[in-house]
């Protein structure tokens, strides 16, 4: 059926089902919601990052109390981005994967979300309270565990030994993905990064006694030959649902970029170091996880912007159509950058208070960007090195 036809009967049925809710739907729900407090909701299951964080804020919620316990969910989506993941979901919540259930709702959103039968299944904001009071809820199976266990065993990777999730954002999912929306991806390249720059931080794990797990579903390329055999390109030898969800769920923590594969590790409670940050209103969610960001640059003269000049101009907002990118530009960070901030990350992972690290411009960085958001100070932190290193873009 062509793609006309199918959208001159569609109307017609949305019409019907919108009126059906209406007359019928709307009356009954009010008639039972002294009883029960039903609502209904559509999972993301697009995008990992969205599957994972959505569908976990709802579980968190439950968890400290901010829903009533006599409601109930109706949830529905298809396709997941990660079946393994999706199916854990579906071990906590009410999720039916059904495709005339998930259109109906779908049809039905413009009018039930303005009612409070309306689950949103959105996060659009840092959730920094509801991130740092509730816990992760999804478990592994005993044979899941099993499964997972065993394919570490087969890197070379012991019950005693730990290891790091690596993943850097780059254009080669999105495009495969999605490739007739390849000009709308262009638009949001400002959030790509380079693996290249993650190996320093990289060999400084194996130093350590860790080893480094390349994720990726697909990737720009594979990491290059003759490496240190303690940093294993997962992404291009291994790769499958199970373990892009296990893995991050079991690593010491996880290096990462603005990417959602990180959000698989938040919502199991792991620790975040987040490299290549294009946004200043988005860090990592739990008191304990790092961040550092790109910074902005004239493309003419190369001089930095200060925080506050890029700002202005739009920067570090989400917006992909900011014009100012003709003469401007943001600049991966550096291997030293991002090595510093995963030498950050296991000096604060064992504990180790450093007295050479001087937090006072990154806690003005917080109080200058972040301390007017609900609950920030439960926020990721920016890195101390980096904030040190670029005081005078942040003292202005």
């Amino acid at each position: 059926m062509s793609r006309s036809v199918v959208s001159v009967v569609r109307w017609p049925v949305v019409l019907v089902v919108r009126v059906l809710f209406i007359i019928v739907g709307l009356p009954v729900l009010f008639i039972l919601e002294p009883l029960w407090k039903i609502r209904f909701g559509l999972v993301y299951t697009n995008r990992i990052g969205h599957l994972a964080g959505n569908t976990d804020i709802l579980l968190r919620k439950q968890q400290i109390g901010d829903t009533d316990p006599k409601t109930i969910n109706i949830l529905a989506g298809v396709n997941p981005a990660n079946r393994q993941l999706y199916e854990m979901f579906k071990r906590h919540l009410p999720i039916y994967e059904s495709k005339g259930l998930t259109r109906i709702l779908f049809y039905l959103r413009p009018l039930i979300r303005r009612t409070r039968f309306w689950e949103p299944m959105e996060w659009n904001d840092p959730d920094y309270r509801i991130f740092n009071e509730g816990k992760a809820t999804l478990v592994f199976t005993d044979e899941e565990e099993k499964r997972g266990r065993l394919f570490l065993s087969g890197l070379g990777i012991g019950e005693d030994d730990w290891f790091v999730c690596m993943h850097d954002r780059d254009p080669a999912y999105l495009d495969a993905y999605m490739p007739t929306e390849k000009e709308l991806w262009r638009a949001r390249d400002f959030r790509n990064c380079s693996i290249d720059n993650y190996m320093k931080a990289a060999e400084y794990i194996t130093s350590k006694g860790g080893f480094v797990i390349r994720m990726g579903a697909i990737v720009d390329k594979p990491l290059s030959g003759g490496r240190n055999s303690k940093i294993i390109d997962y992404a291009t030898t291994h790769r499958s649902d199970f373990l892009d969800i296990y893995l991050p769920a079991k690593c010491r923590f996880f290096l990462g970029s603005d990417s959602g594969l990180f959000v698989v590790s938040a919502i199991f409670d792991v620790p975040i170091a987040l490299a290549n940050n294009p946004f200043i209103l988005l860090s990592p969610f739990r008191r304990d996880d790092l961040f550092i960001l790109k910074i902005t640059k004239e493309k003419k003269s190369s001089k930095k912007l200060t925080f506050d000049e890029a700002l202005s101009l739009g920067f570090y907002n989400n917006r992909a159509e900011n014009p100012f990118f003709d003469e401007h530009e943001m600049i991966e960070n550096s291997p030293d950058e991002i090595f510093e901030l995963t030498q950050e990350m296991l000096e604060s992972l064992e504990g180790q208070k450093s007295s050479r690290l001087d937090t006072s411009v990154r806690d003005y960085y917080w109080q200058k960007y972040i301390s007017e958001i609900p609950h920030s100070e439960l926020s990721g932190h920016l890195g101390a090195r980096f904030a040190s290193k670029y005081k005078n873009l942040i003292r202005t």
